[in-house]
């Protein structure tokens, strides 16, 4: 299987079936399981290129025509397309890190403040006591 980082997520793939008889037309089509849903239709192209791939792994399976002639056997080629950087373990894990030190910061922030302001009224209240008496 081979692994394309995901900045790389194009990738062109040719296919060919040795035929010596050159008065017979080879036609090729293929799926790509984890894009499509069906084969393509019959075509004289021997590559296929793919553009703009999420990330996630596929398989490529080809399949050929010669003449009136379909091949029995299928190729298959197996690659994948690496998770972008910020969805890799590590970022998501720095992410959830940094989002709980946010919230413990801000809670932090809210309870000093409610401290000082309960000390503020408390000392106020004392004061008007203290006046009235």
């Amino acid at each position: 299987s081979v692994v394309l980082p995901y900045k790389e997520g194009n990738i062109q793939i040719s296919y060919a079936v040795p035929v010596y008889d050159k008065f017979l037309e080879v036609e090729y089509q293929y799926w790509i399981e984890g894009l499509q849903e069906t084969w393509t239709h019959w075509s004289t192209q021997t590559s296929a290129r793919l553009e703009n791939l999420s990330y996630g792994g596929y398989t490529m399976h080809v399949g050929a025509r010669i003449g009136e002639y379909i091949s029995e056997k299928e190729a298959s080629f197996r690659f994948e397309v690496a998770r972008p950087w910020y969805l890799t373990l590590w970022a998501l894990s720095g992410f959830g890190l940094f989002s709980l030190g946010v919230v413990y910061m801000v809670h932090r922030s809210y309870r000093s403040y409610y401290r000082r302001q309960q000390a503020l009224l408390q000392s106020r209240t004392r004061k008007k006591l203290k006046q009235k008496a």
